[in-house]
C-alpha cells in the first residue's frame, strides 16, 4: 500500500497530451457564476478586527453575509420529511498576506471570517456545521508590502448546481474548474467528486460482466508539455504540478474511503493499478479537471460524439437542472449562455444581406438521456429553451431595431434530441452551432 501512495503523490505518471478538439468545449463551458463578494483587510491579527473596502455600488460586510446566509437557507430545505437538500453555496475566502498556510495565526484569521456566516445563521436557528458548509480558503503568500495592514481578505460566493449532493453518485461525467490563485479546488468541487467515486467503486464492486474504468485528467493552459514536468521553473508550471500532486491525491482518497468504508480495502491496489487511468493535458483554454466513468469497453471520445459537429463551431451552449418535481430549470449562468447566443446569432444574421428573406431558422441540439427522448423530458426542455432563446433574440432585436439594417421579422427556433449514451448527469444540456439554420421566404402573409 505504501508503495501506491507515493506513486499518488508523484506529479505524472503518463506523458502530457495536447488536450483534444473534442474535449475543449467541455472545458471552455465551466462555469464559475460569482453572485457576492466583499473585500477589505484585517487592521490588527491577534485579535482578528475586519475593515471593509469602500467600493461604490458594492456590498458592505453585513449586507454580503446576510445575502449569504439567505442562499444558505433557501438550499438548506425546512427539516420536513421530502424536503428537497441542495448543495450549499460555494464560499471562498481568500486571505493575502506574508503567512504560509502552517499558521496558527493566519488559521485564527480564516476562522475570524467563518464565524461571520456561523454568527448570522445561529439567531435563524441553524448551526454552520449541521448544514455541511464547507468553506475554500485560499492562501495568497507574497512578501511584506504586498498587501494592506495585516492582510488583504477576498470573500466571494459562487453559484452551484440546482442539485443534491446524493445526485452525483451516479454521475458518469464531471468537470470542475481549478482555483488559479493556489493548487486547489474549490471545497465545492470537492464535495461534487466524492460521491461521484463513491459511485464509481460501487458500480466496480457490482459489475460482475466486465468492470467500469474511471478517466481523469487535469487541463493546463499553457501550451507546452513541459508545464507538467516537475523541474520547471515557471509559475504556470509549479502550479500545474502542484494540482496534479493534489488531484490524484483527492481521486486516492476518495477511491481507498470508499472501499474502506464497504470492508474491500484490499481492493485499492488493483483498481488503482488496472481501472483508474490518469492524464494530464496541456493547450486548454481553462484550467480545470474532467472525470469520465466509462463502462466496459466503452471508449473516452466515443462519449463526446453526441457534443461533436463536424465543421462547425459551438458558440453557446449550456445545460438544464431538474428543479423541484422534476420540472426542467435553466440557472442564471446558463440563462445568461442563452442571452450570449441570441446576441451572437442577431449580430451574424444583421451582418448578412437580408433582402428577399423574411424568416430564419435556429435550430438548437438538445442533449438528454435515453429515456428523456420518448419520456416527454425532451419535449419539455426544448419548450423550456425555445422559450428563453425567444425572448432573448427579442430583446437583441428590439436593442437594434432602426439602426441594424434590414432584420428578419420572423425566428422560428426548433429543437432536436440527441440521445448521450454515457448519461447527462443533468436534465438535459443543449447547443447551438454557427452553421445550424436556415432562411426561408414568407409568401402571401
Amino acid at each position: 500500500m505504501a508503495g501506491i501512495l507515493l506513486d499518488v503523490t508523484d506529479p505524472v505518471v503518463g506523458p502530457a497530451k495536447p488536450l483534444p478538439l473534442w474535449m475543449k468545449d467541455r472545458i471552455r463551458d465551466l462555469r464559475d457564476g460569482e453572485l457576492l463578494k466583499w473585500e477589505g483587510h484585517f487592521a490588527d491579527r491577534s485579535q482578528p478586527a475586519l475593515v471593509e473596502k469602500q467600493i461604490p455600488g458594492w456590498l458592505n460586510q453585513a449586507e454580503m453575509v446576510g445575502g449569504a446566509v439567505d442562499l444558505i437557507l433557501a438550499r438548506a430545505g425546512d427539516g420536513s420529511p421530502g424536503s428537497r437538500v441542495l448543495q450549499m453555496p460555494d464560499i471562498r475566502v481568500r486571505i493575502t498576506s506574508d503567512l504560509d498556510e502552517s499558521s496558527e495565526v493566519l488559521n485564527g484569521m480564516f476562522e475570524h471570517v467563518e464565524k461571520l456566516f456561523r454568527d448570522e445563521l445561529r439567531p435563524r436557528g441553524r448551526e454552520l456545521e449541521d448544514l455541511g458548509l464547507n468553506f475554500t480558503r485560499e492562501i495568497v503568500a507574497v512578501r511584506v508590502g504586498s498587501f494592506s495592514h495585516q492582510g488583504d481578505v477576498r470573500i466571494s460566493v459562487h453559484e452551484t448546481p440546482e442539485r443534491a449532493l446524493v445526485d452525483y453518485w451516479k454521475e458518469k461525467q464531471l468537470t470542475e474548474r481549478a482555483i488559479s490563485t493556489m493548487p486547489v479546488l474549490a471545497e465545492a468541487a470537492r464535495e461534487r467528486i466524492m460521491p461521484m467515486l463513491d459511485g464509481f467503486v460501487e458500480s466496480w464492486i457490482n459489475s460482475k460482466n466486465g468492470k467500469p474504468k474511471l478517466e481523469y485528467g487535469i487541463a493546463a493552459t499553457p501550451s507546452s508539455e513541459s508545464t507538467f514536468t516537475t523541474g520547471a521553473v515557471s509559475a504556470s508550471s509549479v502550479s500545474s504540478v502542484f494540482h496534479v500532486r493534489v488531484v490524484r491525491r483527492l481521486v486516492w482518497m476518495g477511491i481507498s474511503g470508499a472501499l474502506t468504508r464497504r470492508g474491500e480495502a484490499d481492493l485499492a491496489g488493483t483498481i488503482w493499478a488496472k481501472y483508474v487511468h490518469f492524464t494530464p493535458y496541456y493547450d486548454a483554454p481553462k484550467a480545470g479537471v474532467v472525470f469520465d466513468v466509462l463502462e466496459h469497453g466503452q471508449k473516452l471520445k466515443a462519449k463526446y460524439t453526441a457534443d461533436e459537429v463536424e465543421g462547425e463551431e459551438v458558440v453557446a451552449r449550456g445545460r438544464v437542472e431538474a428543479g423541484q418535481g422534476g420540472v426542467p430549470v435553466l440557472s442564471s449562468v446558463d440563462s445568461g449562455a442563452l442571452a450570449g447566443a441570441a446576441q451572437e446569432l442577431v449580430g451574424r444574421v444583421s451582418r448578412e444581406p437580408n433582402t428577399g428573406f423574411e424568416g430564419v431558422g435556429v435550430l438548437v441540439v438538445v442533449q438528454v438521456s435515453a429515456a428523456g427522448v420518448v419520456d416527454g423530458s425532451f419535449r419539455a426542455i426544448a419548450g423550456l429553451i425555445r422559450g428563453e432563446l425567444s425572448r432573448a433574440i427579442e430583446g437583441v432585436v428590439g436593442v437594434l431595431a432602426g439602426r441594424a439594417g434590414d432584420l428578419p421579422v420572423a425566428w422560428n427556433i426548433s429543437a432536436v434530441p440527441v440521445e448521450d449514451a454515457g448519461g447527462c448527469g443533468v436534465a438535459g444540456r443543449w447547443w447551438w452551432s454557427r452553421g445550424r439554420g436556415s432562411r426561408w421566404i414568407i409568401i402571401g402573409r
